[in-house]
């Protein structure tokens, strides 16, 4: 957990012995699961075209003109995440801090940079001809400075975002240290995220 920074934000699991000693993952993510009647997907025929090639290549060397059929999909997705940063640096099992607060602080700003990246600059199989068409966000990120949990709840339903600060509400989010804040452009979903890696600071819990 000292020295490896991937182990101790990504989680890990030991066997050796036949013992399991896992580490739970610092980031949990849901599936980007698509929106009811708001997601069309559709089969498209690519062609890589060989100049000279009189027939397709059958012989799967690849080198001849080749058809091939790609699915896509356009539409709203629902994507939900939760980023524990005070259990960075944290054994599990001694229930005490083994990184000191500046690299752990450092890590977290980390986290929440490459979060931001997976979703404002997606990157994966076949960008070469699907390359995501990002249009847009819209969400709300909770933040919880206590030992409540932040509030999830999915964004498949319409009032997702009325339904989370009345859950905050329900738990009482000022006295439990709960904050809501709304974004609706994946620019201001980063400038939230930046100002979240400045409020890290050296990470007490």
């Amino acid at each position: 957990m000292r020295r490896c920074v991937i182990d101790d934000l990504g989680g890990l699991l030991v066997t050796q012995g036949n013992r399991n000693a896992p580490r739970r993952s610092v980031a949990q993510f849901g599936w980007l699961l698509g929106v009811p009647d708001h997601v069309r997907t559709g089969s498209y025929t690519h062609v890589k075209l060989v100049p000279g090639a009189a027939e397709e290549d059958t012989g799967g060397s690849n080198r001849g003109q080749n058809l091939f059929k790609r699915p896509a999909s356009s539409g709203q997705y629902a994507f939900v995440t939760q980023v524990s940063l005070g259990r960075i640096g944290y054994n599990d099992i001694s229930a005490r801090y083994v990184v000191d607060p500046a690299e752990r602080a450092n890590r977290a700003r980390a986290a929440l940079q490459a979060l931001y990246l997976t979703l404002a600059a997606p990157t994966g199989a076949q960008r070469n001809t699907q390359l995501p068409h990002l249009q847009g966000a819209r969400g709300v990120v909770c933040l919880a400075f206590g030992s409540t949990p932040p509030v999830l709840f999915s964004p498949l339903q319409d009032d997702f975002v009325t339904q989370m600060g009345a859950i905050a509400d329900a738990f009482g989010r000022a006295e439990r240290g709960l904050a809501l804040v709304e974004f609706g452009t994946v620019g201001e979903l980063g400038q939230i995220l930046k100002a979240a890696t400045d409020w890290v600071g050296p990470v007490n819990g």
